[in-house]
């Protein structure tokens, strides 16, 4: 007997449709950054700043796997966009934390608004493959 469960269709249809909504988010996510002029590496500073709100050159360097002047010019690059601010330890004046600007964390809530509405997505289109397999037991 065949299934005659209209959501079937429609579930591969809404999957197939978020997995090219997914394909142009992701690409005007990607076309934000390079209009903005922003390298790959600065773009993963930012996002790590957003969610950490400071870091040192030092851990900056770390987290890229970078030497610590290539980390010192990252940063000294995103100082001069404003889009990072730079300031002394309190502890120890050697030491400098860096932190996004107003205008830093504008651009970074646009990214993070296009990254939940991915991350719905992904969540939705499992769903819905997993539907369409159950559907064909």
């Amino acid at each position: 007997m065949k299934n005659s469960d209209p959501l079937k269709g429609c579930s591969l249809a809404m999957a197939e449709w978020l997995e090219l909504s997914t394909q142009i988010s992701l690409r005007s996510h990607f076309m934000f950054f390079k209009k903005q002029g922003l390298s790959h590496s600065q773009i993963s500073t930012l996002h790590m700043l957003y969610h950490k709100k400071e870091f040192a050159v030092n851990d900056v360097s770390h987290i890229h796997s970078i030497s610590k002047p290539a980390a010192s010019q990252l940063l000294d690059q995103l100082v001069k966009r404003g889009l990072v601010e730079r300031y002394e330890s309190s502890e120890d004046r050697r030491i400098k934390y860096h932190k996004l600007t107003p205008a830093g964390k504008d651009m970074m809530r646009v990214t993070d608004a296009l990254d939940i509405l991915n991350r719905k997505i992904r969540v939705y289109k499992s769903t819905a493959k997993g539907m369409d397999k159950g559907d064909r037991s």
